[in-house]
């Protein structure tokens, strides 16, 4: 589907059961990534953050992991981080103690600071270990 295309049909997905919709955001964020499409990347991460599409985080986590763009990564960044919503907060974390560009999700945490931003980075700035959720925490920057 073309980059606008792909975003457009998201409200007709409205009524949709919520596994379906995050059917299709995944599949359009696979064929965003393999596409190299910065445009459909941030049309769905923006469809996701603002209709709190909560199935679809997920999503967004599989997009910061990719190989994208230093744009679109620094655009992800500051969108997940303006949420202060703790599972976008918790990929914004993952990425600061396991991700490629560590300093542009600080950078993007420092932005508009919050209690929750604040304690996260305190966090990666201490080296206290980090727990992936796999109990496999290892501390890594």
């Amino acid at each position: 589907a073309s980059s606008a295309m792909a975003a457009e049909l998201l409200p007709l997905l409205a009524d949709a059961p919520p596994e379906v919709v995050a059917r299709y955001v995944r599949r359009s964020v696979h064929g965003a990534i393999r596409s190299g499409d910065d445009a459909l990347s941030i049309a769905l991460a923006d469809a996701i953050v603002q209709r709190e599409m909560d199935d679809s985080y997920p999503a967004l986590a599989e997009l910061m992991r990719a190989k994208v763009s230093d744009e679109l990564y620094n655009y992800l960044a500051v969108l997940l981080a303006g949420t202060n919503r703790p599972p976008l907060l918790a990929i914004l974390e993952r990425e600061l103690h396991r991700g490629r560009r560590p300093k542009v999700v600080a950078e993007a945490l420092t932005i508009r600071p919050t209690p929750e931003s604040r304690a996260i980075l305190k966090r990666w700035e201490d080296g206290e270990p980090y727990e992936d959720g796999d109990g496999a925490g290892d501390g890594a920057r």
